[in-house]
């Protein structure tokens, strides 16, 4: 065997998730899997102003998804735990209401540590870990267990050094050492959590994605992003203070109400039947009936169906 030169390891936080079930289904119904787990995790992590540039490509493994966060200040693991992985919960929550007969849920682990790659992909023991925890059989039967749509388990290192701190968003309670999977002959133990859904107080940094001007309406069936809140058809709301029904359209500026197809924005001063129009700020419609926020915040088309 010829011994090939490893190239420097690069430090990345490990965050992958597992679809429970996913062998009972045929080819079909796995791809659909594949396709939610992608766009609920891409979503959460956008949500928090998390992109492509602060990651290595998300990668698919059959019936889940792995995510190399780099090592960044804005995404930092607390902000992993207390904000991204809850939002992916309500994600769930959201799509299993709406197509229970579809219903995806998920293990998910968050590790820490040096990833050894090669030009065929990422290798090495820091991702061996992961997915020893992510497989582990505590952490399925604890999935098995309970109704919520998610679990997670975090590693020791990731519990010493974040968890027992007890950072905002992070309530080391509600962790329990119930993992021990064995590694290359050492043994690594894991944190069993079960994340809440409940919106939680934005932190510092990032800024959201409302605030930068870069909200986009999402179509009943997709996932997606709006300010604070995110979606799947039949949740929508931005800047606090939106009522949505009718899974027509993602708005922002506060005071405003959407039921199948009619718009009122009480702090926008307009109101717009049919869904032609949007406004924020008292903004006009533009070109053949579409609205647009002076911010660039929300844009409708004129038929009442967002793009």
């Amino acid at each position: 065997m010829t011994d090939l030169p490893l190239r420097h390891p690069v430090y990345r936080t490990v965050l992958a998730f597992d679809v429970e079930g996913s062998t009972g289904r045929n080819n079909r119904g796995k791809a659909f899997l594949r396709e939610q787990v992608f766009q609920v995790v891409t979503a959460a992590l956008r949500a928090w102003g998390i992109g492509e540039r602060d990651c290595d490509a998300v990668v698919h493994r059959g019936d889940g998804v792995l995510v190399l966060v780099h090592p960044i200040d804005h995404a930092p693991k607390t902000v992993l735990l207390g904000w991204v992985v809850p939002t992916v919960r309500r994600l769930l929550d959201a799509h299993n209401r709406r197509r229970p007969e579809d219903a995806v849920r998920l293990r998910a682990v968050l590790h820490a540590g040096e990833i050894a790659h090669d030009r065929h992909g990422t290798f090495g023991e820091t991702l061996d870990v992961a997915f020893r925890l992510l497989d582990a059989p505590e952490v399925k039967r604890a999935l098995r267990e309970t109704a919520a749509p998610l679990v997670l388990v975090v590693s020791d290192d990731v519990h010493r050094s974040v968890v027992r701190h007890g950072y905002a968003g992070i309530t080391s309670r509600e962790f329990r050492r119930a993992v021990a999977v064995e590694v290359g002959g050492s043994c690594w133990s894991g944190w069993l959590h079960e994340p809440g859904g409940s919106p939680l107080p934005r932190p510092a940094a990032p800024e959201s994605i409302v605030s930068r001007g870069t909200d986009s309406a999402v179509g009943d069936g997709e996932w997606g992003v709006v300010g604070d809140v995110w979606l799947g058809g039949e949740v929508t709301f931005a800047g606090g203070e939106a009522a949505f029904a009718g899974g027509e359209a993602a708005f922002a500026g506060g005071g405003a109400t959407l039921a199948g197809g009619e718009v009122t924005f009480a702090g926008g001063g307009a109101t717009v039947a049919g869904g032609g129009a949007a406004f924020a700020g008292g903004g006009a419609p533009g070109a053949d009936g579409v609205g647009a926020a002076p911010g660039g915040v929300v844009t409708f088309p004129s038929v009442g169906s967002p793009s």
